[in-house]
């Protein structure tokens, strides 16, 4: 799978609220790109945490770093804000190890965006932009997937300064000592001389060329690490999403459809096609179930909100659930919480 681009807003650019005011949209126009994009704020609070722990600043720059050299599982950066502006609008890509990232993101399980940022004497700086089912400003959400989502990288050359040079010349260097190679070589004819550099020559390919491919073999064990961790930390969002779909149901009394998707991460885990189908199957199987058992009903389910932007730092990470409303028809709050969440 390709990575992911993606287009959104992070809020109203003429009140951003939280601290933000509308000349902050400006400014955030040029620094917001290149800035992680992290799942339900789970970045936030493991680089926080690590950072109160040594002492220091939060940056734009200390936070990306400690993302990059010590976030594992769900704190793992997933992407990159690619473009910025106008206003709120940003251009955020999802890496290619988080495919199942982009299916929730796709059925619009994650379809909010929340803007972190952080305050330093009158400076402003964005730290996150996090995917969320619940973002703190109104209308801040995901817009649409742009295809075909190949990014191009910039390649900057740097020229190098020219040299200074002075109106008196430099005193002619002193000739240096022979080398041990020299003075034998000085010694040979010039038969064996030109013997012993063709040798030499063909010693000097093979190594550059085993040096070649021990820096190949480092950079793909390199990518193949990254790879593997960022489809673990894949997986635990998915796995997540599982564990909430399981307490929706039993919240709303269908405990027997939740206990059936027990086995869906066992399935997961196996990294096979039709392993994968299997888990999608108890799914759907469960949400058609749960959907077949109840009745309408005219009660709208009330809307919930946080009123923060983002959660104080903590050791837990994992999704919010949130409570189901009470009503008589317990089956109307599965429909309505499978299709707003799952698009059942």
């Amino acid at each position: 799978m390709a990575a992911g681009l993606f287009s959104g807003n992070w809020g109203s650019a003429t009140e951003p609220g939280y601290g933000l005011t509308t000349a902050d949209v400006s400014d955030f126009g040029t620094s917001l790109v290149g800035v992680p994009v992290t799942v339900n704020h789970a970045g936030l609070n493991h680089a926080i945490g690590v950072l109160d722990a040594t002492g220091i600043p939060v940056t734009k720059a200390s936070f990306r770093d400690v993302l990059e050299q010590t976030a594992t599982g769900r704190a793992r950066s997933v992407g990159r804000v690619v473009q910025a502006g106008p206003g709120t609008d940003v251009l955020f890509s999802i890496d290619q190890s988080f495919g199942g990232l982009q299916e929730l993101v796709r059925n619009g399980v994650f379809n909010g965006l929340s803007l972190t940022h952080v305050e330093t004497g009158n400076r402003r700086e964005p730290l996150e932009l996090t995917l969320t089912s619940d973002p703190a400003r109104a209308g801040a959400s995901v817009a649409l997937e742009y295809k075909p989502t190949a990014l191009s990288a910039l390649n900057v050359s740097m020229s190098a300064a020219p040299m200074e040079t002075t109106s008196n010349a430099p005193a002619e260097p002193a000739a240096p000592e022979q080398t041990p190679l020299e003075a034998v070589m000085g010694r040979l004819s010039d038969a064996d001389q030109q013997v012993v550099l063709e040798r030499l020559g063909e010693a000097d390919k093979t190594f550059a060329s085993l040096k070649q491919q021990k820096t190949a073999a480092e950079q793909k064990a390199e990518a193949a690490s990254k790879l593997l961790a960022d489809r673990d930390a894949d997986g635990t969002i998915v796995k997540d999403q599982i564990a909430y779909l399981r307490t929706l149901l039993e919240q709303a009394g269908a405990e027997v459809e939740s206990d059936r998707l027990k086995d869906v991460p066992a399935y997961l885990d196996q990294n096979s096609l039709g392993h994968t189908h299997m888990a999608l199957e108890r799914v759907v199987q469960a949400c058609s179930r749960a959907l077949a058992g109840s009745r309408p009903t005219g009660a709208p389910r009330a809307a919930k909100r946080r009123a923060v932007e983002a959660p104080a730092p903590s050791s837990g990470a994992g999704p919010a659930t949130p409570a189901v409303e009470a009503s008589g028809n317990s089956g109307a709050s599965v429909r309505n919480l499978l299709r707003s969440h799952f698009d059942c």
